[in-house]
């Protein structure tokens, strides 16, 4: 469930040229995705007072927070587990992960993780058990993936497994864990919004300008993933014109 708090709202003058009114819009708000059909903050809140926006209509950028609380990121990612690994580096052999769990951590995320080391070999010694890690969410904009780093482990994590997990994001050989490629959904984000602003329809409303759909920021707090989801470009709207 995607749940929207508006905080403010706020318009520009209307302009007027060529039959065509033109406005600035602001709406700034919370938003939250959670598994409860209630919003976290309790019963719907009415609308805030409309303000006024200071200059001229114009394109425009819209940032949406949204929360990622750890019970949502948890079930999430459980959906799709358990999961196996291949690795070559330093020991090659397979990484099963059972089950996750994300917690809160002093300085970004904590992740806990419920899994198997079975190394090709027999003179190598298996793992199976927890491995908790604190890592910092980064986003790139350049790659559209979002990479986890600062790696800490906990101390209740053993001393074998901490160097061997080191070693091998030191490597690169779990790019595939580290770091979450984003490009696909982006793109599946960026059709979505371009086909519901801009596909005609009988409403007598003709819509035209262009969109671009991106993440502004990622952070980790107390609460889980805060993302702000940003959309930046300009929109005409002619109401009952010929394009």
């Amino acid at each position: 469930h995607v749940h929207f708090r508006p905080e403010m709202v706020a318009i520009s003058g209307i302009d007027f040229s060529q039959r065509i009114a033109r406005a600035a819009i602001r709406l700034d708000g919370r938003t939250a995705v959670t598994d409860e059909a209630t919003p976290p903050w309790g019963a719907p809140l009415p609308l805030p007072d409309l303000g006024t926006l200071p200059g001229a209509a114009g394109g425009f950028v819209l940032e949406v927070p949204v929360q990622l609380g750890h019970a949502t990121l948890t079930t999430a990612m459980n959906a799709v587990l358990p999961r196996t690994f291949r690795i070559e580096r330093p020991v090659a052999g397979d990484v099963i992960v059972q089950d996750v769990r994300f917690l809160p951590a002093e300085d970004g995320l904590r992740i806990a993780l419920n899994l198997n080391v079975e190394p090709d070999s027999t003179l190598v010694p298996g793992y199976e058990g927890l491995v908790t890690f604190d890592v910092r969410p980064t986003f790139d904009p350049a790659k559209k993936a979002v990479s986890l780093t600062n790696l800490a482990f906990t101390p209740e994590t053993p001393v074998a497994v901490r160097r061997l997990f080191t070693l091998a994001v030191a490597l690169g050989a779990i790019d595939d864990v580290m770091v979450v490629p984003l490009a696909a959904e982006l793109a599946a984000m960026q059709a979505a919004v371009d086909d519901a602003v801009f596909v005609s329809d009988a409403s007598g409303i003709s819509r035209s300008g262009s969109i671009e759909v991106d993440i502004a920021q990622i952070t980790a707090d107390a609460e889980g993933l805060a993302l702000a989801l940003r959309a930046t470009g300009t929109l005409d709207l002619r109401i009952g014109l010929a394009r």
